[in-house]
């Protein structure tokens, strides 16, 4: 969903006048499937998306996919600085959405690309319980 691309970087944001990195996912699930994603205080939303989906920890919402089987929606997470620490939202055709505090603003970037696939952590679906 390249609509929320040119959303301004926000700390604390959750929507499309401006977002973190974790809140231009909840952006994206709620524009494109009406979902509400579970939110996280500012200064823990990343590590505890990170613990969540990687330690089972926070909620049984969160399914771990295997390499190379994302899809548009899925959550790709990225170590920064050695540390799972940013998250994007894949869009398919190997492209994810996502924002920086470096950046102005969200961009589209390859997943595959020389700065990204080394950082690579590992992607995750959400399943709503509720659906499940």
């Amino acid at each position: 969903m390249r609509l929320l691309t040119g959303v301004p970087y926000e700390p604390h944001g959750r929507d499309w006048r401006g977002a973190d990195c974790y809140g231009l996912c909840v952006a994206f699930h709620w524009l494109a499937y009406s979902v509400n994603l579970p939110d996280y205080t500012y200064d823990e939303h990343v590590g505890a998306f990170s613990e969540a989906v990687t330690e089972a920890k926070l909620d049984q919402c969160w399914f771990k996919l295997p390499r190379d089987c994302e899809a548009a929606g899925d959550l790709l997470l990225f170590r920064m600085m050695g540390q799972p620490s940013h998250v994007g939202v894949c869009i398919g055709g190997g492209e994810m959405l996502h924002t920086l505090r470096s950046h102005d603003s969200a961009r589209v970037s390859y997943v595959r690309s020389p700065v990204w696939r080394p950082r690579f952590a590992g992607a995750f679906r959400y399943v709503d319980p509720r659906h499940a």
